[in-house]
């Protein structure tokens, strides 16, 4: 959150569920907080994403114990954490994506997307879901070039080749405004991607 100030979050298979703490860090000391659980979930699970908003804001997504997708407002004031109230999304998501302070996109497996807006410590309702690809799967990541487009880099689910392609963000929707682009035709797996500027990735 801060340059001597971070958040971790982590699914803890035995309880099971899904845990926050915040570690201060004093020139190369780190501190622990008190661990401050965000939900239950389902043994074995623990699909989840973080994306920091600002100083005081992290959004959070996760699979809860129903195996539904949910976002989730986690506020830090020093090292104290509180959670939001959670809404459900339309997929579980793989990856959520901070496209300001407001606004992120939320990734999920089998090629979907859609658009959330934060108010404080409130997650609006999500807009409605794209769907960008009908044959990806669930190897899959993303990055903001700049306050209206984002990039996704996937594995086709059929091919396994490596694919990408750009998201126009609105205030609510998502749109594909072109067809994916191949960058590896060998099996692909372990796809990552991050934004050098708003023109390179």
């Amino acid at each position: 959150l801060t340059t001597n100030r971070i958040l971790v979050t982590w699914f803890d298979r035995d309880t099971p569920a899904y845990w926050a703490v915040v570690l201060s860090i004093s020139g190369v000391g780190i501190t622990v907080g008190t661990p401050v659980q965000i939900a239950s979930g389902a043994a074995g699970d623990g699909v989840s994403s973080l994306a920091i908003l600002d100083s005081g804001r992290a959004i959070y997504a996760y699979k809860n114990d129903s195996a539904v997708g949910k976002l989730v407002i986690i506020s830090v004031s020093d090292t104290t954490i509180t959670i939001g109230t959670a809404v459900t999304t339309t997929s579980i998501s793989n990856m959520v994506i901070k496209v300001d302070t407001d606004k992120c996109v939320v990734l999920a497996g089998v090629g979907k997307a859609l658009v959330v807006s934060v108010t404080g410590t409130t997650v609006n309702a999500p807009g409605a879901e794209l769907t960008y690809d009908t044959d990806s799967s669930t190897v899959v990541s993303g990055a903001t070039l700049d306050s209206t487009h984002v990039i996704v880099a996937y594995r086709g689910a059929s091919s396994g080749y490596g694919r990408a392609m750009t998201l126009l963000v609105g205030a609510t929707t998502l749109t594909a405004p072109s067809a994916a682009v191949i960058f590896e035709s060998n099996s692909s797996t372990s796809i990552a991607v991050t934004a050098m500027s708003a023109s390179l990735a």
